[in-house]
């Protein structure tokens, strides 16, 4: 967050070569107003391969989403799913990637989780924008969260659209604590934040 934070510092700060003072204070204001920053951890698709958000989507009863013992979904790790095809396919990608030297272990990639589910289930192959979206529209965000500590990215995501649109969130649509990288601390003074929610 530090890092896109200097970012839009470093952004701003090279518009004042071509802007009158009057016009970079504009630019400043409207991004603080307007602007938000905000990320999916570790991407969407985690929170699609939630259990109870699993049969949302139209896969069939024998798909069952066996995530690993963490309530917390942004921490994904599909390791204690038994079933041996999904052994055999995160251990050989697993086995590959080391050849290349790849950081990321197979067992905690939502997307090649995702599709084994839906291979199991005999669904159309995933594709963000086409299935993607349909799954963004029939997940049940309210119950992504089991308790006010879990999925905190997507509650700061959450919270974020419902002041933006000042709609206050009612009882059961807040999933939990929201984030303090990805969401305003509600002590920091309206003006020293730089962006809406940040």
């Amino acid at each position: 967050m530090k890092a896109f934070q200097e970012a839009v510092k470093a952004k701003l700060d090279s518009l004042r070569a071509n802007h009158s003072a009057v016009n970079l204070q504009r630019i400043q204001l409207r991004v603080h107003a307007c602007c938000s920053f905000h990320l999916l951890c570790p991407m969407v698709e985690s929170y699609f391969c939630r259990p109870r958000n699993i049969g949302r989507w139209g896969s069939s009863a024998d798909c069952k989403s066996k995530l690993g013992p963490s309530s917390n979904v942004e921490k994904f790790d599909a390791t204690p799913d038994e079933n041996p095809n999904w052994q055999t396919l995160y251990r050989a990608e697993n086995a590959r990637k080391q050849l290349k030297d790849t950081w990321w272990r197979t067992e905690c990639h939502p997307k090649r989780y995702l599709t084994h589910l839906l291979s199991i289930s005999n669904v159309a192959e995933y594709q963000e924008t086409v299935l993607g979206a349909k799954m963004i529209e029939a997940t049940n965000w309210a119950a992504v969260a089991k308790s006010e500590t879990d999925s905190p990215i997507v509650s700061a995501f959450l919270e974020d659209i419902w002041d933006w649109f000042g709609i206050p969130p009612t009882f059961g649509q807040f999933l939990g604590q929201s984030s303090t990288a990805t969401y305003r601390v509600r002590t920091t003074p309206p003006n020293q934040r730089l962006l809406r929610n940040i």
